[in-house]
């Protein structure tokens, strides 16, 4: 699932977003140099998680809960190569947000 959102943060964000991110000022920052910004569920529950967060150009994949062929698969179906993911944020250390990495960020050479 796909959605773009046309917000530009040059100025302050609304305040349901300070709200939302005022711990998270550095990823504030990353997202607010997104324009437009992207961001697109691959898959999320039990069995894995993964989401591209970035600009129409390039982005990061937050976690890589599930298969390789999956992720591509995923992205490509929203129309996202895997020349435009930068890199992999992993949010936490559990299998369903890391049992793919190894073999996605070695066949791309990600930096995670």
């Amino acid at each position: 699932m796909l959605f773009e959102v046309n917000l530009n943060f040059t100025s302050n964000p609304p305040a349901a977003f300070s709200l939302l991110l005022s711990s998270k000022s550095l990823l504030l920052d990353l997202f607010s140099s997104l324009y437009p910004f992207v961001f697109c569920s691959l898959a999320s529950g039990s069995s894995g998680n993964s989401y591209f967060v970035g600009s129409g150009d390039e982005g990061v994949l937050i976690d890589a809960g599930i298969s390789t062929r999956r992720i591509v698969k995923s992205l490509a179906e929203n129309g996202i190569s895997m020349a435009q993911v930068k890199a992999v944020l992993i949010t936490h250390d559990h299998s369903d947000h890391i049992k793919g990495l190894p073999v996605l960020a070695n066949k791309f050479r990600l930096p995670v």
